[in-house]
């Protein structure tokens, strides 16, 4: 018996790189599993466990949001192995007034809701009221900021669908942690290093089968201050237009070496490249979507503009890749013509 135990300590006590070895390999269910069946086991696999989320959104069942958070509400240091975040809501391809109103059906208790609560009161955001509101309301917008805003650890943060054009709370949670680091409690995303954020991946924007017959509801205020993070190398998302930055002084994003930008017109274009001096790879994603009349989406390409956006970073590119297309309406088989103007 004497000798069983020690072996058995014997094998809690290998070192750490030993556990990172056998456990990498395991899935996500024998990670669980092993969680629940020593301390000093858990201790290795919890951080394998947690460091990627990553949830694809498919009607009608929404993701374990409210789950998470009441498991980080138990135990918070957990929120510290998230390194990685994936949501994933381009099943919702339709357009409907409502777009942005998609509800969490796993509503938390009303202890936990209240303990939430109290949570964004303590940040001191300026626009705890509203984020409240839509909590109580169970809006994806309000339960995303609400885990952004716990995961100090984040390196990689990827959403895709129809939460991008609809992400109010996210953004102004960003603008607080990050344009206006230190005055509210919230992690400064120091550790952040690559974001993704499209309406629809570059591989599926080519099969869209309809646009929308007025302006997209685009909101690059929402992107821009991860511009703010000073250790950020890889951007891939669709921005929108105009761009107005969310503070006085322009970021410096001197070790951001990969863009990867849509829904940007050529005007804007210059001005994002002129704050990323290091700049390395660039793909840009021009279209036009031949039904939408708002004055801003034409389909006018000014090339003088376009050069004069690509000479800011013309010391640093060695890869570009530019492709327009022209997103057509229901069956319609042939775009408008596209127009070259030089300037």
């Amino acid at each position: 018996m004497r000798s069983k135990s020690r072996q058995t300590s014997g094998i809690l006590a290998c070192p750490t790189e030993i556990f990172r070895l056998i456990f990498k390999s395991l899935s996500r269910t024998e990670l669980r599993l092993l969680c629940l069946v020593h301390k000093i086991l858990r201790a290795h696999a919890e951080p394998l466990l947690y460091g990627g989320i990553f949830w694809i959104w498919r009607k009608p069942h929404s993701p374990p949001i409210p789950l998470l958070l009441r498991t980080i509400l138990r135990r918070p240091q957990l929120a510290a192995h998230i390194k990685s975040f994936h949501l994933d809501m381009t099943a919702f391809h339709e357009y409907h007034p409502d777009v942005g109103r998609y509800i969490i059906h796993d509503h938390p208790f009303v202890d936990e809701l209240d303990e939430h609560i109290a949570f964004i009161r303590r940040t001191g955001v300026s626009h705890r009221r509203s984020w409240i509101r839509k909590l109580r309301q169970g809006t994806t917008d309000a339960f995303l900021a609400l885990l952004l805003a716990q995961l100090s650890s984040l390196r990689s943060w990827h959403i895709s669908g129809v939460v991008t054009r609809h992400s109010n709370l996210v953004g102004l949670t960003l603008v607080s942690a990050i344009c206006e680091s230190g005055r509210y409690q919230l992690p400064n995303f120091q550790h952040l290093r690559e974001v993704n954020s499209h309406f629809m991946p570059r591989s599926n924007r080519r099969k869209a089968g309809r646009e929308p017959r007025k302006s997209l509801p685009w909101h690059a205020t929402n992107i821009l201050p991860f511009l703010y993070l000073p250790d950020l190398e890889c951007l891939s998302v669709s921005l929108g237009s105009p761009i107005v930055w969310p503070t006085p002084h322009l970021p410096a994003s001197s070790k951001l070496r990969s863009l990867d930008l849509g829904q940007v017109h050529e005007a804007d274009l210059g001005e994002i490249l002129s704050v990323t001096p290091n700049l390395d790879t660039l793909h840009w994603y021009w279209s036009y979507p031949t039904d939408v009349v708002d004055g801003v989406n034409t389909s006018t390409l000014d090339r003088g503009q376009l050069v004069a956006a690509l000479l800011q970073v013309r010391n640093t590119l060695r890869e570009l890749t530019i492709e327009a297309v022209a997103l057509l309406p229901g069956a319609r088989r042939f775009p408008r013509s596209l127009l070259f103007k030089d300037t």
